[in-house]
């Protein structure tokens, strides 16, 4: 999550970006970078007059003509699945708009590249009015990411915001010709349209905006339309699977750790194992906080990886599922009234004194040692032994 700190520099402020990384030894380090952002940049329409003055021409860069009947801003969707439509000669000669942000979205696919090389390409052509627009440097688009917002709302807002901007721009400047927002997704689309801008789907546009070729291009839409269709499939079945997967929570970035100890929402301590039963495990509880005995920590899910000796951060569980010493985990069997595969903890403990129960939710230190082992491997049997 970035937070923003922006400070004036000419004709340039910047904002104070904090990423949370992990680290190879699992620790979560901040990193503080500046993006700056430029109140300079222009729209890229040959006649508006309050951009004229920034405006310096390159012979390699194109520009939007005043007589276009349209100016259209395209998504990363358009780009990454339709981008052959703009080869056509009946929209070669439309007059587009690229946000950065979709640049930015397409370097980070694998492929991407090579259609990265090809937007590049169109934007130097002089001949086919198209420019990428840098809404992620530019002071009156920029937009942060808000708490709780994924990445991808938050490009679906930046791409709005840039659509709400040319609008506002070419407004101010007597500038009549429609700007509208070409995309197939629907979230995107109402996401602008709550600001405003006109947006379109791909077959709508082609079937209001382009009639006279609309055949032709619905045809060539048609297939890339099945194309883009069974990647979206692809791609919620690899996501379901990984949720599926996945069997132990993420880590807490550290800023959220470190804010939740002090407050008194996690506790901090270092956790140990019992030898005897390393299915259970606790740590020693601050008296201050209100917890009188230690929190246990059971095998599983609610150790989270954790090792013995580590320093973590722990939230406790409702009282309802607080648990004896000695418990175990086991999935529970679906059947009336129960959640298929739930995890559930099962006392097995004769004492049925309950004490706070918790699970770890970041790891503050790890426990850093080194150990030596050997394999052999049995080539008869294809199998492998250890020995520490």
């Amino acid at each position: 999550m970035a937070t923003t700190d922006a400070v004036p520099a000419g004709n340039i402020e910047y904002t104070n970006r904090v990423f949370s990384k992990k680290t190879r030894r699992g620790r979560v380090a901040l990193l503080v970078r500046e993006h700056y952002l430029r109140n300079d940049i222009v729209c890229g329409v040959t006649i508006c007059s309050s951009c004229l003055e920034k405006l310096q021409p390159v012979k390699t860069t194109s520009v939007l003509i005043e007589d276009a009947s349209h100016f259209v801003i395209i998504d990363f969707t358009f780009a990454a699945y339709f981008w052959e439509m703009l080869d056509t000669p009946q929209l070669s000669k439309l007059n587009i708009i690229i946000p950065n942000t979709v640049t930015n979205e397409i370097q980070n696919i694998t492929g991407g590249q090579r259609l990265y090389n090809k937007i590049k390409n169109r934007v130097k052509d002089a001949r086919k009015n198209t420019i990428l627009f840098g809404n992620e440097n530019f002071v009156e688009t920029f937009v942060e990411r808000k708490a709780k917002e994924s990445i991808e709302e938050r490009n679906y807002r930046a791409i709005a915001t840039t659509a709400s901007w040319y609008m506002n721009h070419l407004k101010a400047n007597q500038i009549k010709t429609p700007v509208m927002l070409l995309s197939d997704s629907e979230d995107l689309r109402k996401t602008a349209q709550n600001m405003g801008v006109s947006a379109l789907s791909i077959r709508d546009y082609l079937t209001t905006w382009q009639k006279e070729n609309s055949r032709a291009l619905l045809d060539l839409y048609e297939s890339l339309h099945q194309i883009y269709i069974e990647a979206k499939e692809k791609k919620a079945e690899a996501e379901a699977k990984g949720t599926q997967d996945q069997l132990y929570d993420e880590y807490l970035g550290e800023d959220v750790l470190e804010a939740g100890i002090k407050s008194g929402i996690f506790f901090q301590g270092s956790l140990h194992v019992n030898h005897h039963n390393p299915d259970d495990a606790f740590i020693r509880a601050d008296e201050k906080k209100g917890i009188l005995s230690d929190i246990l920590i059971p095998e599983g899910r609610y150790r989270n990886r954790a090792i013995h000796g580590d320093s973590v951060a722990v939230q406790l569980l409702a009282e309802s599922e607080w648990v004896s010493p000695g418990s175990i985990i086991r999935k529970e069997e679906s059947g009336e009234g129960k959640e298929e595969g739930r995890t559930v903890l099962v006392s097995t403990s004769k004492s049925r004194r309950k004490v706070p129960t918790g699970k770890v939710v970041g790891i503050v230190q790890r426990n850093v040692r080194d150990y030596v082992c050997t394999i052999q491997v049995d080539k008869d049997k294809d199998v492998a032994s250890m020995q520490l």
